[in-house]
């Protein structure tokens, strides 16, 4: 098999939906995130990214948490819902279903059914976006999402985002062995 030379971006591959959730100023707000991963496991820490100009950028230092909600399959994105008062302009959004984590009072969507209490540790700024990085402090689901204690990814059924084109992709299959 050959292969041929494609664009550096390729690395934009589908991951899941992941929705911020912070107190901006005393307004609940939530924003779709392009770029989310979990970089380390003990203690666990998520670094996403922000594009820059974003008015979230001056709130993620001062609130010093906030939530990392993952989206299912069935998630319904109304009109205005996300990206709440973007780039300084306010948006009609309507009222999301919040509710609030129990140790440091952030904001979480019920219609996610995985919410990360998160606090906030360092930023990197990048020439377009800022990396920020939070230490995961609680994690809360549904019970019924669980298999034997442990969350069970196929039951949540994380809706997936790609990037590049901004499409939505559902898994169809989760392979349970390791090859």
């Amino acid at each position: 098999m050959e292969k041929i030379k494609i664009k550096p971006d390729v690395l934009r591959y589908p991951k899941p939906v992941a929705i911020l959730g912070i107190d901006a100023g005393g307004t609940d707000t939530f924003r779709l995130l392009d770029w989310s991963y979990l970089m380390d496991y003990s203690p666990p820490l998520v670094a996403f990214g922000i594009d820059k100009g974003h008015f979230l950028e001056q709130w993620m230092v001062e609130a010093k948490h906030f939530s990392i909600n993952i989206a299912c399959e069935n998630f319904k994105f109304e009109k205005g819902f996300l990206n709440i008062q973007s780039r300084g302009r306010s948006v009609d959004a309507g009222e999301p279903d919040v509710i609030r984590s129990e140790d440091e009072d952030v904001p979480m969507l019920k219609q996610c059914p995985l919410s990360l209490e998160c606090r906030y540790v360092n930023s990197v700024d990048f020439p377009h976006n800022y990396i920020f990085i939070g230490k995961v402090l609680n994690g809360y689901c549904e019970e019924k999402l669980l298999t034997n204690g442990q969350l069970d990814m196929a039951k949540v059924k994380p809706l997936l985002l790609n990037a590049p084109d901004d499409s939505l992709w559902k898994l169809t299959e989760l392979r349970r062995e390791i090859v």
